[in-house]
C-alpha cells in the first residue's frame, strides 16, 4: 500500500451540491508520465494503491493523515495545499527544487477523481553532476488519482 502523497500538494475540486466528506480514503494513483526518471520500479500506466484520512475542520482547513505542518484549505468543496521544497547539494552548488500540486474532483460526497503532478528544477553550477547520472531539468511527473470512501471502495 502506498500513501497518497498528500503533504506533497492537493487541490480537491467539489461538484454542485457535493460536500466531501470526513473519512478515511482508499485508491489508486496511476503514473502517467515521468520526465524524471526518478520512478524506476514503476512504468508509465502502473498503479498503486493508498489509504489517506481527510477530514475538513469547520474552520475551512483540511487535514490529511492527521499532518497539520501543510497549509490545505477549503472552500466549500475545494481545498487547496500547496508545498515546495527546496534542498541544496551536500558538497556542491546546487540546489533541487521540488513543488507538488493535485486537483481530485469530488463526483459524490465520497469519491473522487484527479491528478497530481511533482515538478523537479535544478539551480546551480553543479546541476551538470546530476544530468551525468540521466536526470534532466526540469522535469515533472504525473499521476492520475482515483479514490473512494474506505467503506465505500469495499463494497465495489
Amino acid at each position: 500500500m502506498r500513501n497518497l502523497m498528500i503533504g506533497f500538494g492537493l487541490v480537491l475540486v467539489g461538484c454542485g451540491g457535493v460536500t466531501p466528506m470526513t473519512g478515511d480514503y482508499a485508491g489508486t494513483m496511476t503514473l502517467m508520465a515521468d520526465t524524471c526518471g526518478m520512478n524506476e520500479e514503476s512504468a508509465e500506466g502502473d498503479s498503486d494503491d493508498f489509504e489517506s484520512n481527510i477530514v475538513f475542520k469547520e474552520d475551512g482547513s483540511v487535514v490529511f493523515d492527521g499532518d497539520e505542518s501543510f497549509a490545505c484549505t477549503a472552500d466549500g468543496a475545494t481545498v487547496t495545499c500547496s508545498m515546495s521544497d527546496t534542498q541544496a547539494g551536500e558538497g556542491a552548488d546546487y540546489a533541487l527544487i521540488q513543488e507538488w500540486m493535485a486537483e481530485l474532483v469530488w463526483d459524490s460526497n465520497t469519491s473522487f477523481a484527479g491528478s497530481q503532478t511533482m515538478s523537479l528544477d535544478c539551480e546551480g553550477a553543479d546541476c551538470g553532476l546530476l544530468e551525468d547520472y540521466g536526470y534532466s531539468f526540469p522535469c515533472s511527473t504525473e499521476w492520475d488519482i482515483l479514490g473512494a470512501m474506505a467503506e465505500d471502495a469495499a463494497a465495489e
